[in-house]
């Protein structure tokens, strides 16, 4: 009994400190200072005409950490905020025990939002597939939901000035974007049919309008759509990767200039090497193997199973595996997820409209690959 009211009271000394020292620079900030942690929470991607929430993005950009290493961050971030180590420990201990933690990946990012927002007063809960967080502090509140099909942020400054972003995403109802202010607000709403609603208000100029698609957005009305994207860039989200976009053309190049692989046959000799007593001869294969990887991975685990292989062969070979999984396990770079989805590699028109503005020594590949698809 004794125990559980010393634990009672070491919480509420914790929340209560939690709360006292959530005060921070946050209190005259505007939310474009916290751009980079909402670009963390939000990207936006392109499938067809419809801009979409990028829900991929969260696994690219999440440290990758284990439950310890998550533990010992959130009891070090305690202290740091003049909690006793002690009783940091038992409340972030309480939290996992009790299951109010943020073990899914968005759970994580958020976390890590509200300690660089300072909006750490809050917390998480939910049940099945639905989770929802919130957090607050003197001036800023924040809130999100995630369900399969549908996912809410809502950042508000709640000192003057106000300002507020609301980012929803539902399967049936679309997409919606809204930033007010005291001076106005701009929404942005794209709907299941690629359809768009935008409605612009600031000052004198109130301006809503109708179109077919992102397209039409852009052709017919460039100074809307011009300063629809820089607000939102302004808040750290990025306008979606689109086929034209360099980045996208440097990828390729870098994909058909990969060198081909040296031929299966070759494994064993450089496995062989691996043992040799020359350090520059053992680095040399190290290098080729991991290299060649992907084409000599049968004859590389058919080298482990060999009984009497040398312990210094095996070491190597064990170490480039674990790279080789390691490496495997990597989220794929936004650039490289684009490609795939849009079959970029395989679409013989819009390799055709690169090869222009591709380097000499691409455009040879490209005409190649190309002629490959016929």
């Amino acid at each position: 009994m004794t125990r559980r009211i010393h634990f009672f009271i070491t919480t509420l000394f914790t929340l209560f400190m939690l709360t006292r020292f959530s005060v921070g620079q946050e209190q005259n900030a505007e939310l474009k200072e916290f751009a980079p942690q909402i670009s963390k929470l939000i990207r936006l991607k392109m499938d067809g005409q419809e801009i979409r929430l990028d829900r991929e993005h969260w696994e690219r950009v999440a440290e990758k950490k284990t439950e310890e290493e998550r533990l010992n961050e959130e009891i070090e971030k305690l202290v740091e905020r003049g909690i006793l180590r002690e009783h940091a420990k038992q409340h972030v201990e309480s939290k996992r025990r009790f299951g109010h933690n943020n073990e899914t990946t968005l759970g994580i990012l958020f976390s890590n939002f509200q300690e660089a927002t300072g909006c750490r007063s809050g917390g998480s809960g939910g049940g099945g597939s639905s989770r929802e967080w919130h957090g607050r502090s003197n001036a800023l509140l924040v809130r999100m939901h995630q369900m399969p099909d549908t996912f809410g942020l809502t950042f508000r400054q709640t000192t003057e000035p106000f300002q507020e972003l609301i980012v929803s995403s539902h399967k049936i109802s679309g997409l919606r974007i809204q930033v007010n202010s005291d001076t106005g607000l701009m929404l942005f709403w794209q709907k299941y049919d690629d359809s768009i609603r935008f409605v612009y208000s600031s000052g004198d100029r109130n301006e809503a309008i109708s179109v077919k698609n992102h397209d039409e957005f852009l052709t017919k009305h460039p100074d809307l759509a011009k300063e629809f994207w820089e607000q939102l860039i302004e808040l750290g989200i990025q306008k979606p990767l689109q086929k034209d976009d360099p980045g996208i053309l440097t990828a390729i190049e870098a994909i058909l200039l990969k060198p081909e692989s040296t031929p299966v046959e070759a494994a064993d000799e450089e496995i062989l090497l691996l043992g040799d007593s020359n350090y520059k001869i053992r680095k040399a294969a190290r290098q080729k193997i991991e290299a060649n990887y992907d084409a000599w991975s049968k004859r590389i685990r058919k080298a482990l199973k060999t009984p009497d292989l040398d312990a210094e062969t095996r070491i190597a070979l064990e170490g480039i595996v674990a790279s080789a999984k390691e490496n495997a396990e990597a989220p794929e770079s936004e650039i490289e997820c684009f490609i795939r989805e849009h079959k970029l590699m395989a679409d013989r028109e819009y390799l055709a409209s690169i090869v222009d503005s591709a380097s000499d020594e691409a455009k040879p590949l490209i005409r190649k690959r190309i002629a490959e698809l016929e």
